[in-house]
């Protein structure tokens, strides 16, 4: 999923005025980007990750070219990029049997400064993998400034 922190407007602007992406939130949930380009030509951004037993994956995809790629591992994680020249970065998450309240608080500090490092306007790309359930508040509670919704997809 791809966040942003503020209107597709700024964006268009820190651009050179070219309209390259716009963005759906219905109801307030997550963002869906959608291309609306003159030549037809799409440019957008992908997020695909998945998990099974003993194997997870995250690729992040820029206009049509995979910008990262990481498969086999097997920890729970959140994994962010903004979009452009910039590189993604990992942040590990206590797994389910050891996620207790500081291990928890003491894996998300990191992402709460990474945030406030994130310029208003950024396009986001977010992917949660193999991140418990009770994790999920205080993971999307620190990516709340960059306009992530604080319910899960």
């Amino acid at each position: 999923a791809a966040a942003s922190a503020s209107a597709p407007s700024a964006l268009a602007e820190r651009r050179g005025g070219v309209k390259q992406f716009q963005w759906d939130r219905p109801g307030g949930g997550w963002w869906w980007e959608r291309t609306n380009t003159p030549d037809g030509v799409l440019s957008k951004v992908t997020v695909l990750c998945g998990a099974t037993p003993g194997r997870h994956f995250v690729q992040f995809f820029e206009g049509g070219t995979e910008v990262y790629e990481e498969s086999d591992f097997d920890v729970a994680a959140l994994f962010v990029k903004v979009a452009g020249a910039h590189s993604a970065r990992r942040f590990s998450m206590p797994t389910a049997e050891h996620c207790d309240e500081e291990a928890l608080r003491e894996a998300v500090a990191p992402v709460h400064f990474w945030v406030n490092g994130v310029a208003p306007g950024s396009l986001v790309l977010v992917a949660l993998v193999g991140v418990p359930s009770q994790a999920m508040p205080l993971v999307l509670e620190a990516l709340a400034p960059l306009g992530v919704p604080q319910a899960p997809p």
